[in-house]
């Protein structure tokens, strides 16, 4: 079963950058804005190359946010969002952290007139090692540690996370709803890694397959 996932960035893996060529500059602002957003943090600067180019610097950092949801705007238009429930995906720290990561990401990029459209229906049921300090990547290192946060309601349910790397995360979260008797109708990410020619900055979509999702190296 596919799932269709919206994205604005796109940019070289690190195994790609290593072993088929080094990122071009338009290529390292779009890994630079995705970090930015996932983390409300940068090193550094990068541009998004809106119609007015802004630079994303440590001092306007939150900029990034509130570009990536005009993009979640754009993608997917107001209509369909206020329609539906924005579910984000469980980052590490939801198991014990009311206001987790990803919510927060989620929550500072879009206006607050959307915000009762945010559900953070799972949570992680554990401690769990984040994949930069040596934890698991992939579906079966998230799918059994997953729980319902609350009950989930009948509403077309979209996903949304930072960075899709291999989209084990993202297809697991929507296989435990679906479980749980949610209909997830697609996902939506910032940035996503590829090892193949994309360019830095545009809204495109792609599907990810089955429960191991598009492999990639990270």
């Amino acid at each position: 079963m596919t799932l269709k996932v919206h994205y604005l960035c796109s940019y070289y893996s690190q195994w790609a950058h290593n072993n088929l060529a080094p990122r071009t500059q338009a290529l390292w602002d779009a890994f630079m804005f995705s970090r930015a957003v996932k983390n409300r943090s940068i090193n550094g600067s990068c541009v998004a190359p809106t119609k007015k180019p802004v630079t994303i610097t440590a001092g306007n950092v939150g900029k990034a946010r509130e570009l990536f949801g005009a993009f979640i705007r754009q993608a997917l238009t107001d209509d369909v969002i206020q329609s539906s429930l924005l579910v984000p995906v469980p980052s590490k720290d939801s198991w014990n952290t009311e206001n987790f990561r990803s919510l927060e990401m989620l929550k500072e990029s879009l206006p607050e007139r959307f915000h009762s459209c945010i559900r953070p229906l799972v949570r992680f049921s554990e401690e769990r090692p984040k994949a930069a300090e040596g934890g698991e990547r992939g579906y079966d290192s998230v799918r059994p540690f997953l729980r319902l946060a609350s009950p989930v309601p009948q509403s077309p349910l979209i996903l949304v996370d930072d960075i899709l790397t291999t989209g084990g995360s993202m297809l697991a979260t929507r296989d435990f709803l679906v479980e749980k008797g949610g209909a997830v109708s697609c996902g939506i990410v910032c940035g996503k890694t590829t090892s193949a020619i994309e360019l830095g900055f545009k809204i495109r979509e792609c599907e990810i397959e089955d429960h191991v999702g598009h492999l990639d190296f990270f």
